[in-house]
């Protein structure tokens, strides 16, 4: 952890140095000079850019989603693990009863809730963060935040939260008539630098929340499932509990498990010696290894872990209550009883083995993309000033040539780099062939001696199932080592090719990869897209990849991707949910079991069918987020040239400019600092990345 805490203070500290420097340069005094025009309003906008992402640095180092049945606690659990549940003392009719606030409400029936997120941010944010934390709401007519306000009434997130009539006139007016898409919370009181999606469980009646949900199970970075103490997992646990181990078996994201609410079950069994929580931790597990086995027979260790952690907010709260207010050996008690500082040293875990470094390595080229081209502006404007006026006409007419020859690259780049991708996806459709027959090989058997009308029977089929795809995804020669192969050199391809081509075009004399081209970050998926901008990059994919049957759109909805006001692209190509459910099968119930068997043996084609288009799509929409931002990488070198142009001209016609000399004083010491900063940038963004290898 140490390491990833490292590189997070070196991180803050260039983006603190990045968000001066800004400033500092926009409040040079460019008079006299054409490129200034326009130019400290684009600054200040970098700077706002900047100020987000030190949020992001300062605070999400790992995404989790929290899955579970409905009323298992998860609402209540997000609460407490960022401390935002407080014990308050209410005077009824009865005396003082106890009553917990917390940051989201809970939700009882499957039709009032909406997916929420908790997102840990600066307390200097653009937002007011601080005490209950800063409310935004999405809804589903709009792709734009509205924002609520700092410390809302837990009646107001409620009414926000669930489409309840009762709770309506907590709205706004203006949004009384208007669907919930999502909310979130911005936090800058928070114990686990850690964004938490609180998601309803699947088959939620607003198809939108549905999308809301795949794009946090794809963006998120480990799974947590609630149950809750006072039940045992059952049947009805299996279809969301196997949807997530579809999703862990193709992306290997970890899944810790997670029994809350065991201040409530805290009565001895017979044995007297074990607690009813304890009791029921024992069979949650016992019940994961029964229905989730390896093909050998043994549980999947990989999935299941150590099992369930055992966990009371409520307890947590009321120490910190007593804390307060009363005893505090009794406090100290109450806090290690909830074990919840369990439950966070192992997601803490997870940060220091697998988030953290990404996300720095992210945040860490997000932020040079923005500095690094001011910086060359900069080093233009101040080489520019120097330069002889003799030498200026032919420095034009040079800059004129690399800007014809740039304009000609930005002409033809994404039409020519999605023929490369589509030369590689060729690979990877090759590398499908067969599957049809081995899942068939391998699957028959087990569905022609199973009952298919026992849920624990399908369950096993289905487990079986995505643990054979998966195999034949893994391979040596497989899908995913295809893929992986085929990236990488199309990624390298379009540097070789960028390089040479921006070379020409620089109005420096020769780009150096650390400086100058911003070519290491060209494939980070960008975080965040409009919805016109995931449509136009959705129906690049499907054209690139030759997709373009209805299955292919049910694909990326299964990713996440086709609906929602957001774009999350995995890191990683993944398939997403595997569970294909065809109308023959859910009426199958009512024919012999012979022929629903029969059925299921031949839907395996289909299947065999869907995943390779689901995996082809996704790669497909992984390559033409390369090559949109190859595509504004060109643009950006544009804009540069046309801005060195102007600078000459003004030269030019006003060759004895009088603030020469002091806009060269003001700007040797900014350019410096520019090339520091942007260097520190870089080596962030590739010490991160060689951390996560």
């Amino acid at each position: 952890m140490d390491d990833v805490l490292g590189l997070r203070v070196d991180l803050q500290d260039a983006l603190d140095r990045s968000e001066r420097w800004l400033r500092r340069l926009a409040d040079v005094r460019f008079e006299g000079n054409a490129p200034a025009a326009g130019l400290q309003a684009r600054l200040w906008a970098d700077k706002s850019e900047i100020s987000k992402l030190r949020s992001r640095a300062a605070s999400s180092l790992i995404n989790i989603a929290m899955l579970g049945g409905f009323s298992s606690g998860k609402s209540f659990l997000v609460s407490g693990l960022q401390g935002g549940l407080s014990l308050v003392k209410v005077r009824t009719k009865m005396g003082y009863s106890d009553q917990y606030i917390g940051l989201l409400p809970s939700a009882p029936t499957p039709t009032s809730a909406c997916p929420a997120s908790v997102i840990p941010c600066n307390a200097d944010s653009d937002f007011d963060t601080a005490d209950r934390g800063y409310l935004r709401v999405l809804f589903t007519d709009s792709e734009e935040w509205i924002d609520i306000g700092n410390s809302p009434k837990p009646q107001v997130v409620a009414s926000y939260a669930m489409q309840e009539p009762e709770l309506i006139t907590y709205r706004r007016k203006e949004h009384w008539d208007r669907e919930v898409a999502e909310i979130e919370i911005l936090l800058s009181s928070y114990k686990l630098p850690a964004k938490l999606y609180d998601l309803p469980g699947n088959g939620s009646p607003n198809a939108m929340h549905d999308a809301v949900i795949r794009r946090a199970m794809i963006d998120a970075d480990c799974f947590i499932y609630v149950a809750n103490a006072s039940r045992t997992l059952s049947e009805s646990d299996l279809s969301l509990i196997r949807s997530l181990y579809e999703h862990h078996t193709h992306t290997g994201k970890p899944v810790l498990w997670v029994v809350t609410a065991i201040d409530l079950a805290m009565n001895l069994g017979l044995d007297g010696e074990t607690l009813a929580w304890e009791a029921t931790v024992a069979r949650n597990k016992q019940y994961l290894e029964e229905n989730f086995k390896l093909p050998d027979g043994r549980p999947d260790a990989g999935f299941i872990g150590q099992g369930f952690i055992g966990v009371s907010p409520a307890l947590e709260a009321r120490g910190e209550y007593l804390k307060t207010n009363e005893d505090g050996r009794e406090a100290q008690e109450c806090i290690a009883q909830s074990r919840m500082g369990e439950l966070r040293v192992a997601l803490s875990r997870l940060i220091e083995t697998q988030t953290g470094s990404r996300h720095i390595a992210r945040v860490a080229s997000e932020s040079r993309a923005i500095v690094a081209p001011r910086f060359r502006l900069v080093s233009e404007m101040l080489r520019s000033a120097k330069v002889p006026l003799d030498r200026l006409t032919i420095e034009r007419e040079e800059f004129e040539r690399r800007l014809n020859s740039v304009e000609e690259l930005s002409d033809g780049i994404t039409a020519t780099l999605q023929r490369r991708l589509q030369q590689r996806l060729r690979a990877v459709d090759s590398s499908f062939r067969g599957l049809s027959a081995h899942l068939r090989s391998r699957l028959e058997q087990s569905i022609r001696s199973a009952d298919l009308n026992d849920p624990t029977e399908v369950n096993r089929i289905e487990v079986e199932k995505a643990q054979v795809i998966h195999e034949w995804m893994a391979s040596a020669n497989g899908p995913s080592a295809t893929w992986d192969t085929e990236l990488r050199h199309f990624l390298k391809e379009i540097k070789l090719s960028l390089k040479s081509s921006l070379e020409d075009a620089s109005g420096i004399e020769k780009l150096r990869d650390d400086a100058d081209v911003d070519l290491d970050g060209i494939d980070i998926p960008k975080t965040q897209r409009s919805r016109e901008e995931t449509r136009d990059l959705l129906q690049g994919a499907l054209t690139t990849a030759g997709v373009v049957t209805p299955v292919a759109t049910t694909a990326l909805a299964a990713l996440g991707i086709v609906t929602g006001p957001l774009l999350a692209i995995p890191a990683t190509v993944t398939i997403g949910v595997l569970a294909i459910a065809t109308s023959r099968q859910r009426k199958a119930r009512k024919t012999a079991l012979e022929l629903l068997r029969e059925e299921w043996v031949e839907d395996l084609g289909q299947i065999a069918e869907n995943v390779k288009q689901q995996f082809i799509a996704a790669a497909s929409l992984r390559g033409m987020d390369v090559i949109s931002r190859a595509g504004e990488l060109v643009t950006r070198r544009k804009d540069e040239i046309v801005e060195a142009l102007l600078l000459i001209d003004q030269r030019l016609a006003d060759p004895e400019h009088s603030g020469k000399q002091q806009l060269i004083l003001d700007l040797e010491p900014i350019a410096a600092e520019g090339e520091a900063i942007v260097a520190d940038l870089t080596r962030l963004s590739r010490v991160a990345q060689a951390a996560r290898v």
